[in-house]
């Protein structure tokens, strides 16, 4: 199991593991294991991380806005270097028919992957790094700089978010801070949600202490 996975892809070198001590993600069929072996760690320079649990509650609280009924509930358990969550639903998740959100922050779009834990590393990850991580952006973006690798606390997030008319390429992006991203575009989301298109925005309200607004 995950014998695929980490044939192609490798811990980064700088992070230490933490390893989740509880999670409501016992519930999901080998999700256990991927946060008890790789919680806190980046893979392949930053493509894809295995959320901390602290990680995972402040992305599980910045999600919100963009999930609706019945996987209202869903908790993040990975992130990837555009700061996008995948999540999956306790409550929901079954192993007939299991399903893991994809929750574009950027782009306030969520998608489904209807594959098991194994199958999405195994097989997501692997075949379709592409479709699911956009691997092959993120490696011209790294050869544009260097090579530089991001670390477990930075994302590469859009200076304008998509939903409020930003551009998806290299010019509309920035290294930021990921819990201070997922807070601002999360506040800012949840302000314009539901607007019709085309809607003048004359301001926004950002909470500062949004991204403390969760269970230690």
């Amino acid at each position: 199991m995950f014998e695929r996975f980490l044939g192609d892809y490798s811990p980064d070198s700088s992070e230490i593991a933490t390893p989740w001590a509880k999670s409501e993600l016992a519930a999901v069929a080998d999700l256990p294991e991927t946060i008890g072996r790789w919680g806190g760690v980046s893979f392949n320079s930053g493509v894809y991380r295995v959320h901390s649990e602290s990680s995972s509650r402040a992305a599980t609280v910045a999600i919100k806005p963009y999930l609706q009924e019945p996987w209202n509930d869903a908790i993040a358990f990975a992130f990837d270097w555009l700061g996008r969550n995948f999540a999956v639903s306790p409550r929901l998740w079954s192993t007939q028919s299991p399903v893991i959100y994809v929750v574009g922050m950027g782009e306030a779009r969520v998608f489904e992957i209807p594959v098991s834990i194994v199958d999405f590393y195994d097989v997501e990850l692997v075949d379709y790094a592409e479709d699911v991580l956009a691997s092959g952006w993120f490696a011209e973006w790294r050869e544009a700089r260097n090579g530089i690798d991001l670390k477990f606390d930075q994302c590469v997030g859009y200076r304008r978010p998509i939903f409020l008319g930003g551009t998806d390429d290299d010019e509309n992006l920035e290294i930021v801070d990921t819990d201070v991203y997922w807070s601002l575009v999360s506040q800012i989301c949840g302000q314009v949600k539901g607007l019709p298109e085309g809607t003048s925005i004359a301001s926004l309200r950002i909470d500062p202490s949004f991204r403390d607004n969760r269970d230690d």
